[in-house]
């Protein structure tokens, strides 16, 4: 008798990673018609973040924007659109998610990426425990960051 065994978890986990994959491309592609096609914008946006959120199945996405203290030149981001899944309570005006400076994420280097157009992606229980405090919501388990330049900014 003659028994042969492979293991196939490493194929599988590529055929998983691979189905993400191309869930999340035609996520964007569903978001970037929806931001193409509505002739209104915001009603774009919204749409656009749904199909990401629930191509990624992710909790929430959100779009900020970048902005600049008058007064004092801080750097700082501000959130304009949410979309959230069935059942998350938003934080859209949520005080906290107001006004984040980009100060308190400088250790992730949120800034450079951004203004390089790079985009960032943590797994916030793999980065060091200072790190991890820079994020104001404790249940974050991941984020993908990805930055929308206009203009070259």
């Amino acid at each position: 008798m003659i028994s042969i065994f492979r293991d196939i978890s490493e194929r599988k986990s590529n055929e998983e990673l691979l189905q993400k994959k191309g869930r999340l491309l035609q996520g964007i592609a569903k978001a970037t018609n929806a931001l193409i096609t509505d002739s209104a914008y915001i009603d774009g946006f919204n749409i656009a973040l749904e199909r990401l959120g629930e191509a990624a199945a992710a909790d929430r996405v959100y779009i900020y924007k970048h902005m600049e203290d008058d007064e004092t030149g801080e750097l700082y981001f501000t959130p304009v659109f949410e979309w959230t899944a069935e059942g998350i309570h938003s934080q859209l005006h949520d005080t906290l998610l107001g006004k984040l400076s980009y100060s308190r994420f400088a250790s992730l280097k949120f800034y450079e990426a951004f203004s390089n157009g790079e985009s960032l992606k943590f797994i916030i229980k793999n980065l060091p425990k200072e790190y991890q405090e820079a994020f104001i919501d404790n249940n974050i388990k991941s984020i993908i960051l990805v930055p929308i330049l206009i203009e070259g900014a």
